[in-house]
């Protein structure tokens, strides 16, 4: 995997989800085919918008099989991610990480 890699997320069908600090990205590993992940968040580039991070953190998912990731770049925000089958629909800060 990655050595900048500080979070990791399995999903209910055993994909894995890295959150890449130093790529600004969190990227999904499907278990067809481990060689080639397919980046579900950011952009690559660091930023303060609501579709870049700068320096993801931690990633977890909840029931719905929402995403969560903790950035604690430029803003210092919980973004949410909700997917409907594959796809991202919408990033959206839902909360702040006390500096």
């Amino acid at each position: 995997l990655h050595t900048d890699a500080t979070g990791l997320q399995l999903d209910q069908c055993g994909n894995l989800y890295v959150s890449n600090n130093l790529n600004q990205t969190i990227l999904k590993y499907s278990l067809s085919d481990m060689q080639k992940p397919v980046i579900i968040a950011g952009t690559g580039q660091a930023g303060g918008t609501s579709t870049q991070l700068h320096n993801p953190q931690g990633i977890t998912f909840d029931i719905d099989f929402n995403l969560y990731v903790s950035d604690y770049g430029y803003i210092h925000h919980v973004f949410l991610w909700e997917f409907s089958g594959s796809n991202s629909q919408s990033d959206t800060p839902v909360g702040r990480i006390p500096s």
